[in-house]
Order: C-alpha cells, then sequence, then structure tokens
C-alpha cells in the first residue's frame, strides 16, 4: 500500500511524545464559483463578511485574518516580549507530504511545537507569523 500524506502524518503523530503541541492555522479560500469576499467600496451586500458566515466558505478567509470586523470586537496590540521557542526538527519525516495536507485543505498556516521547540513552521496563502489571525485547532 502506497503511503499518503495523511497516512504518513498519522504515523508520525501516533510516534509523537507527549507535550506536543500542533496548530492548524485553518481558513477557506475563494469558493468553487470564485465569488470573493468584501468586494467593492462599499462591499456589495453578497460579498459581505458578518458575524452569521464569517465560519462559511468563502467569507472565512478574510474573516480569520480580520476577526474584530464581523464580531463587532476592538483588537488591542499586546505588550511585551514574545517567548522565544528554540529551534528543533522531527528526524526522518516529509515535512513537503505534511505541509501539502494542510495546503490542500486551506489553512493558512501549520505549526508544531515540542518541550519549547519549534519542530515545524510552514505557511500558505500569503500568512507569515507576523499575520494576524484566528485560532483553530490547537491541541
Amino acid at each position: 500500500m502506497k503511503a499518503t500524506p495523511l497516512s504518513n502524518f498519522s504515523q508520525w503523530a501516533k510516534r509523537a511524545t507527549q507535550g506536543l503541541a500542533l496548530a492548524g492555522l485553518v481558513a477557506m479560500t475563494m469558493s468553487t464559483s470564485g465569488q470573493n469576499s468584501m468586494q467593492g467600496v462599499p462591499p456589495s451586500a453578497e460579498s459581505q463578511v458578518t458575524f452569521q458566515n464569517y465560519r462559511e466558505q468563502p467569507f472565512s478567509q478574510w474573516a480569520f485574518r480580520n476577526a474584530a470586523a464581523p464580531m463587532n470586537a476592538v483588537m488591542i496590540p499586546r505588550q511585551g516580549g514574545i517567548h522565544q521557542f528554540e529551534p528543533g526538527n522531527i528526524p526522518d519525516w516529509d515535512a513537503p507530504a505534511f505541509d501539502k495536507v494542510f495546503a490542500d485543505n486551506y489553512a493558512d498556516g501549520v505549526i508544531v511545537i515540542q518541550d519549547n521547540r519549534i519542530l515545524h513552521e510552514s505557511y500558505f496563502n500569503g500568512l507569515n507569523r507576523h499575520t494576524q489571525h484566528i485560532w483553530f485547532s490547537m491541541t
């Protein structure tokens, strides 16, 4: 049986030890119809992101990077230093295949942390480590 990126990840996940944090920053991209959100000035009614639709495709990609808008909240910049993780790695694993699983499922990024070390960190769809984004799937 040929190993798939998902089965490789599943095998790796089973071997992972305690203290592992895996965060997937998930956001849907354009729908298959090609509809974009928040188009026009002001945005058309059909493209507006609201509290009712912010978790639905195609609105979620814009909403997850602008979470304060549909939730009528104010984003307050954090103060102080940022925790510095040590670099690390995961031996004998296929990082491109791992990333492909997330990229193919509309994730904007993924980070694997274990014992105060960043073992893997990748971003997709124009996201980077400094981009504001709502968090999901943190374990």
